[in-house]
């Protein structure tokens, strides 16, 4: 008891520790030291025009080329006058790819922000520009949405296509740092080293491209065909936190993607981090830690729990079975459809965690006979725990008759309405999509155990509230990170459970002076061999 004390007072203080310091970073992040101009201190200061007027109209062309240099006769596809960096700023314009080189397949604009009255054809010779240079072309393995599979008797079902073709992207995001500080020289932001330009300790506004605002969605296949595309310039302003954490985001994908996250996972970070503040980021960091938090507890209080436990009184042993094989069935559901690695990790950590519990639930103990062959045996069953089977059995009794015929009905309107991979892949939608859809069924038996022994002391009651209270903190996140529908319906599946526990916790009150109904039963039978003898 004083060791999970310990534990839990540990667990707290440190991630009120880490909470503390990742929040001062933040801050940092948008906060960072800036330079007293009317000291004698070296500075880097906005050029004249910015360090004056905090939003100086400026002027702005975007150039296409075949090849990553930029030379004068290259196409201008946009000029912009008068174009105020404080604004946002949306147009779509037509490119004329007819002239691309199909050997390098590559397509860049290049974008350059001027002072407002420059007018001369090359944008070289501005007194002074920023620049910024994106490819728009790129080989990717397309996206394979599936079909009918019943078709296959009328034409070959398409399969997957590994081989990557060309795609273009639909949008030219890109962003402007419209904070105009003066820096330090000896004090510079890591962030703006690469993309400050200089002129005699004055720096030109900092632009970069929103590589939040690209999606993978955002690229489409592009064939000989096409002639045209058309294409969303999109601007907005950034503060210099948002640009300095797009630019740490930028870094952690790269090397989040040698650990093998895909594409789609950096899809779902974007979804969140895109538009940004500092009071969103910092609510966003404070749930994530609490949730962590209590995930952790959670997790060490439900393996307390059922390390101490020597039989499985008062437990449904049916209910630990479907959760091994439903969590297992959820884990290949959630890669099929490629949810984000936040989703998928965690579930398959559930995995190992329900197995080890089902092992100690049914006394399975496994030996190597001359380290090769392995025997297994189970323990012997108490009276009190082959009660408790029968209470199963009974909760049992009605539930597969109600959901195997929906469940059978369910994939055969999937089969033909619904377009799906492969054969596999049906087979685990139907699978994941019947277990969402029952299990709250087959979470019934405890509930029922529950009600027939009027007593809810043999639950982990506070590995339970740990993860009542991460549900609730789900219930606000299933929209945030991209996940299939059933699994966010699953959440809200989770809440009805945690709700009737709370409320038969209620009606049936621990009493810890009182003789649980299973105690009584073996102090009776423990009297009534005494009197034989």
């Amino acid at each position: 008891m004083i060791k999970g004390k310990i534990f839990t007072f540990i667990t707290l203080t440190f991630f009120l520790l880490y909470l503390g310091k990742t929040l001062n970073h933040f801050y940092q992040l948008y906060h960072p030291t800036t330079c007293n101009l009317n000291k004698n201190i070296a500075c880097y200061k906005p050029i004249k025009e910015f360090y004056q007027n905090d939003n100086p109209s400026t002027q702005v062309r975007i150039y296409q080329t075949f090849s990553p240099q930029f030379n004068v006769n290259a196409d201008e596809i946009l000029r912009v006058n008068d174009f105020l960096l404080n604004n946002n700023f949306n147009k779509k314009i037509k490119l004329d790819i007819s002239r691309y080189n199909k050997k390098s397949d590559s397509i860049f604009l290049h974008l350059y922000i001027l002072p407002n009255n420059y007018g001369a054809k090359s944008p070289l010779t501005a007194p002074w520009k920023s620049y910024e240079k994106l490819k728009i072309t790129d080989r990717r393995i397309p996206v394979y949405e599936g079909e009918n599979l019943l078709a296959s008797d009328k034409k070959k079902l398409n399969k997957l296509n590994k081989k990557k073709i060309l795609h273009i992207l639909d949008v030219f995001p890109f962003a402007v740092v419209n904070e105009f500080l003066s820096y330090p020289s000896n004090n510079i932001p890591n962030e703006f080293y690469n993309v400050m330009t200089l002129i005699d300790r004055e720096y030109t506004p900092i632009v970069i491209t929103d590589e939040m605002n690209i999606r993978e969605s955002n690229y489409l296949k592009l064939d000989d065909s096409n002639i045209t595309s058309i294409i969303d310039i999109q601007y907005r302003p950034l503060s210099v936190g948002s640009f300095r954490m797009q630019i740490n985001m930028k870094e952690s994908f790269k090397q989040m993607k040698e650990f093998g996250f895909s594409d789609k996972d950096f899809d779902d970070m974007k979804n969140i981090f895109s538009n940004i503040n500092i009071y969103y980021l910092s609510i966003i960091i404070i749930v994530c830690t609490v949730h962590i938090t209590a995930d952790i507890l959670s997790f060490k209080n439900d393996i307390s729990f059922w390390k101490n436990k020597k039989d499985m009184c008062g437990m449904s042993t049916k209910v630990l079975i479907w959760n091994c094989f439903s969590d297992t069935i959820i884990f290949l559901y959630l890669i099929d459809q490629g949810a984000s690695m936040l989703i998928t990790i965690p579930s398959g950590i559930r995995i190992f965690i329900e197995l080890w519990k089902l092992k100690k639930a049914t006394k399975l103990n496994i030996k190597l006979k001359y380290f090769v062959i392995p025997q297994i045996s189970y323990g012997v069953k108490s009276k009190q725990e082959i009660t408790t089977d029968q209470y199963d059995s009974e909760a049992m009794k009605y539930l597969y008759a109600i959901a195997t015929p929906l469940t059978i009905i369910g994939s055969i309107y999937s089969l033909i309405y619904i377009p799906h991979k492969s054969w596999y892949s049906f087979i685990i939608n139907s699978l994941a999509n019947a277990i969402y859809a029952f299990g709250f069924c087959f979470m019934f038996p405890q509930l029922f155990l529950n009600y027939r022994l009027k007593s809810v002391a043999h639950l982990p009651w506070r590995a339970f509230m740990y993860k009542a209270f991460n549900t609730v903190i789900d219930d606000v996140f299933i929209f945030i990170i991209k996940m299939p529908m059933a699994t966010r319906i699953g959440c809200f599946r989770d809440d009805i459970v945690f709700v009737i526990y709370l409320y038969q916790r209620y009606i049936y009150p621990v009493d810890k002076t009182r003789i649980d109904g299973f105690e009584i039963y073996e102090e009776n039978e423990t009297i009534e061999k005494k009197k034989d003898q």
